[in-house]
């Protein structure tokens, strides 16, 4: 058995105990809030630094806000129920003729003064459902989504950003969108 001195015993304590608490504080700063939404059946972390703002628009159904005012950002989930508006639902959200779809964004958008540009897109699931995701740039905005058809629920998800802060709020949003689960109804 090793005796160490009771100097470097004392110094070896305080170690320790400074690390834990390193640790501890840096789990506390990652420590996000549980949104549960029972009308739509799905929950998702709200990141650490956002908090939850009164939904503005039709269907909103969560709207986040960063709390960090030097960058602005925020993510709305948009949720239809899609059996209001035709009794067919039963369909692969991967059959969207993308090309179509945002060619006519880009030029909607141009009536209200909005300068949209898809610069990327694809397939992908999510939560174990299909889904589309997008980027899409007006002036110095970027907005990534995730399109999730779930049952007869269709879900828009949507993460605003200045393009300056890619890079930095890249994570917040992936977390986000790995954290989403679905409940069956």
């Amino acid at each position: 058995m090793i005796k160490l001195d009771e100097k470097y015993s004392k110094s070896i304590t305080w170690i320790v105990l400074l690390v834990f608490l390193s640790f501890n504080n840096l789990s506390d700063s990652m420590a996000q809030e549980l949104w549960k939404s029972d009308k739509y059946a799905y929950s998702v972390e709200i990141p650490s630094g956002y908090s939850i703002r009164k939904p503005t628009g039709k269907n909103i159904d969560l709207s986040l806000q960063s709390e960090d005012h030097a960058i602005a950002s925020n993510i709305n989930v948009v949720v239809r129920d899609i059996s209001l508006e035709t009794d067919d639902y039963d369909f692969s959200i991967w059959d969207t003729d993308l090309k179509s779809m945002f060619y006519e964004m880009e030029v909607g958008g141009r009536q209200y003064g909005l300068d949209i540009k898809v610069i990327d897109y694809g397939k992908t699931m999510v939560a174990g459902h299909e889904a589309l995701w997008y980027h899409q740039v007006d002036g110095s905005i970027l907005t990534m989504v995730y399109d999730i058809k779930v049952n007869q629920y269709y879900y828009h998800l949507a993460y605003a950003m200045p393009i300056a802060a890619k890079e930095r709020l890249m994570p917040v949003w992936y977390r986000f969108i790995n954290q989403l689960k679905f409940m069956n109804k």
